[in-house]
């Protein structure tokens, strides 16, 4: 839709048999190999087209690996391509040019907040002992979740992470929806404001919301998977003190009423969205950034829902909302039930620079046999392929077991071994086991709209192009 005509390797393409697979690994193979001045000149040129063709406004690329004489993490590869927006000036800076996209640029993390936060906490939990797999949410969250839909009793921890709960894709109508009836969206503002004045209806909503489908019969990727592992964390976090009340956004925190029995009880409480937050600020973030400072963000730390305010241009713009906030969206969260719920939800709203990313992937490639954080024998449970028979899908994460959950190969040619997920603003996090390598593609492709999908195509054969470089390193 926008910019010249594609090159061939951005047409559309679906990895349907081996064939198209292995042509892919030999295109990469031959042109990289035909420049021997500098190994990382295909990926950089990948990228440097894709730019240029508009699959993206612009990116940031980086490579890690677990150095095999020192052991340590070692990023060998960081860049940064392309600006801001395709020439009109950001949002928060109407009168100046695009910025450039640094290294320090942050991006809407989009569905990789799923692995990134949720299940980084949920791993942690459960390496702790406060749930199995196999335990029914209903015993977490209270007799309420199950009141109206009895089937829900069957719902454990496992299906949510594998997306088997038979939930729908998405609740519906979605929280920003008009007919869902959140005040902001009801108050007639042109732009709604990023508020927390609907978390009681939401918290409702999900208490009573139903199942497409029996619990454990089918792999549908759900959004409410997630959400409900925002619920349990939130829970656990505040009635066994994991957090403090004193630890939660004070923005969040203000926005319900806060009595003693509401903190005690036992029972799913809106409030715990709020302690899901303090959560991985404190257990899952704040140990990764411990050490020199992830960009100059001041006292952000270059991870985390709601960046503040003050960082917010710095934030790569995402989507021209014409439906539901009338604005491109920079700085704040692009999905809308995420933005409705007030910026925090377990499947969307993390915001996160490259560096601030590579450093939480290499803590889990580097896991011990006994790191509190999360050791390697949970790593290992919740990183494979949990029923390779009907689906890609591990514990949370997606993996490259027969090219992932939509068959497209996120990760190129790098292991079927290798854990990742997606983002829907066009991000992409890989974790190769056998090689110790990550990589982290953060693009804002949903600016200006959505319905372009050439970034498909494009973080494929990077990935590609990036395994084929570092086996040669």
């Amino acid at each position: 839709t926008f910019g010249k005509p594609a090159p061939p390797w951005l047409a559309p393409m679906r990895f349907k048999n081996g064939f198209s697979f292995l042509c892919l690994s030999i295109f990469v193979a031959l042109s990289w190999g035909s420049v021997a001045t500098d190994p990382w000149h295909h990926a950089d040129s990948i990228l440097e087209q894709a730019v240029e063709y508009h699959a993206f406004p612009g990116c940031v690329a980086l490579v890690g690996r677990i150095n095999n004489v020192t052991h340590e993490p070692e990023i060998i590869y960081q860049k940064a391509f392309g600006k801001y927006t395709f020439g009109k000036p950001a949002p928060l800076m109407p009168h100046l040019p695009p910025p450039d996209t640094s290294i320090y640029t942050i991006f809407d993390m989009a569905s990789c907040t799923k692995v990134l936060a949720t299940t980084t906490a949920a791993a942690q939990l459960y390496q702790k002992g406060e749930f199995g797999l196999h335990t029914p949410i209903f015993h977490i969250l209270g007799s309420r979740f199950v009141k109206e839909h009895q089937r829900k009793a069957q719902i454990t921890v496992e299906h949510c992470l594998t997306h088997t709960a038979g939930y729908p894709p998405d609740p519906s109508p979605l929280y920003s929806a008009r007919s869902f009836g959140c005040p902001e969206t009801l108050s007639g503002h042109i732009h709604p404001e990023l508020s927390f004045s609907c978390r009681y209806k939401i918290h409702d909503s999900f208490m009573h919301q139903h199942l497409d489908a029996q619990p454990g019969a089918r792999t549908k990727y759900s959004d409410l998977s997630m959400i409900t592992m925002s619920y349990v964390i939130g829970l656990i976090a505040r009635t066994k003190n994991y957090v403090g009340y004193d630890d939660l956004l004070p923005s969040c925190a203000h926005s319900v009423d806060v009595d003693a029995d509401r903190l005690r009880s036992r029972e799913s409480q809106p409030i715990d969205l709020c302690y899901y937050e303090a959560y991985v600020r404190k257990h899952v973030v704040d140990p990764v950034m411990d050490g020199p400072e992830v960009g100059d963000m001041g006292a952000w730390q270059g991870m985390g829902f709601r960046p503040p305010r003050a960082v917010w241009s710095h934030c790569a713009p995402t989507e021209n909302d014409t439906h539901y906030r009338h604005m491109v969206v920079q700085g704040r969260v692009h999905d809308e039930n995420t933005y409705a719920s007030g910026g925090i939800q377990g499947h969307a709203g993390l915001f996160a620079t490259a560096p601030a990313v590579s450093r939480l992937l290499a803590r889990l490639m580097r896991a011990g046999e006994h790191d509190a954080y999360l050791n390697a024998t949970t790593l290992r449970q919740w990183t494979r392929c949990a029923h390779p028979s009907r689906s890609s899908r591990a514990l949370g994460w997606d993996t490259e077991h027969d090219g992932g959950y939509f068959h497209n190969h996120p990760c190129g040619t790098f292991s079927p071994a290798t854990y990742m997920h997606t983002g829907f603003t066009g991000t992409v996090v890989c974790n190769d086991p056998e090689r110790r390598v990550w990589t982290v593609l953060l693009t804002n492709r949903v600016y200006p709209t959505r319905k372009t999908h050439k970034y498909i195509r494009v973080r494929s054969k990077w990935n590609a192009a990036v395994q084929q470089i570092v086996d040669t390193l």
